[in-house]
C-alpha cells in the first residue's frame, strides 16, 4: 500500500494545477509517519498546512497541523494541539483526531 501511496503522490505531482501540491505534501507526510521518518513527515504535513493556508483551506490546514502534534510530542504537542483543535470544535467538527487521521491514521492528540 506504501509503494501505491507513493505513486500516486508521484501521478498526483505531476497534474498541471496549482491547488494540488498541499495534498501531496500531505500524502508523503503520511508515508513517512507510517514508515517512522517522522521527521521527513514533519517537513511535509508543515508544508502541507502552509499550502493549505494560502488556498484557503483552514480545515485541511487544521488538520494536518493537529497531526503534526502526534509527530512532535511530548508539552509542545500539547500546546501545538490547541488551536487546530479549537479551531475544528468552533467549525462544528465533533472529533478533530479523527478528522485529523485523513494525514495518517495514527492516534491524534
Amino acid at each position: 500500500m506504501l509503494r501505491f501511496a507513493a505513486r500516486q503522490a508521484r501521478r498526483i505531482a505531476g497534474e498541471d494545477v496549482h491547488w494540488v501540491a498541499p495534498f501531496v505534501d500531505a500524502l508523503r507526510g503520511g508515508i513517512a509517519a507510517t514508515t517512522g521518518d517522522s521527521g521527513v513527515a514533519t517537513e511535509f504535513l508543515e508544508k502541507a498546512a502552509l499550502g493549505f493556508e494560502h488556498l484557503d483551506m483552514s480545515l485541511h490546514a487544521a488538520a494536518a497541523r493537529l497531526r503534526l502534534t502526534t509527530l512532535v510530542g511530548g508539552r509542545e504537542a500539547s500546546r501545538f494541539a490547541a488551536e487546530p483543535r479549537v479551531w475544528m470544535f468552533d467549525h462544528g467538527v465533533r472529533d478533530p483526531g479523527r478528522m485529523a487521521s485523513v494525514f495518517h491514521p495514527g492516534p491524534a492528540n
